[in-house]
């Protein structure tokens, strides 16, 4: 069974207090990404070489700690979820320090970035997935659900879609390994229920 790793939904969050997601702004502005990015699947080939600095915002009054996981202009995972993710064998992400800092509060964390190298081809709708001129998914293809074939999986814990990199998928074990740890700063969705347009 799959995952699909969904920082949107916050369920540590009271909804009824917070409008909606996000709960913290990023300055993407003022990041220093890598060649490539953090979505390519690939080795970093110049990885950085300082701690990364960030700023960021919490927006709608929002108070505490970054998410354990978000996904955006740039990859973020809080220490613990980085040593679940080592805990239960995952050996294909690359780690680099990062210092959060919030603007106009006296608040910084120490996360990390990260890095996912692997993609596997998910079996995305072809009728709404955007192509290329060879009717190739291309790495933002809409997804409206998928499924993955476990021969695709390629026996990875955790991956990127090669249809859409910004869709990344654990699996069951991971997911567990999360759950018992108590984190629930992100949600896990069915990939047949995911949808990225």
């Amino acid at each position: 069974m799959f995952y699909v790793l969904n920082d949107i939904e916050n369920p540590s969050i009271d909804e009824d207090e917070y409008d909606d997601p996000p709960f913290l702004e990023v300055h993407e502005e003022l990041l220093v990404n890598p060649d490539g990015g953090w979505h390519s699947g690939k080795k970093l080939a110049k990885p950085p070489e300082n701690i990364i600095q960030v700023q960021a915002t919490p927006l709608f009054g929002y108070e505490g700690a970054p998410p354990d996981y978000y996904d955006d202009s740039i990859s973020l995972i809080s220490p613990r979820l980085k040593n679940i993710l080592l805990d239960v064998g995952v050996d294909n992400v690359e780690f680099f320090p990062v210092h959060i800092t919030y603007r106009d509060r006296k608040e910084s964390y120490d996360w990390f970035a990260f890095n996912i190298v692997g993609l596997s081809h998910s079996l995305i709708d072809n009728d709404k997935a955007h192509t290329n001129e060879n009717g190739k998914g291309l790495i933002d293809s809409s997804i409206n659900g998928f499924s993955i074939d476990e021969h695709e999986s390629k026996g990875l814990k955790i991956f990127r879609l090669s249809d859409n990199v910004m869709t990344t998928v654990v699996t069951q074990e991971v997911k567990d390994a999360v759950d018992s740890a108590g984190i629930n700063t992100f949600a896990f969705t069915k990939p047949e229920d995911w949808i990225m347009v």
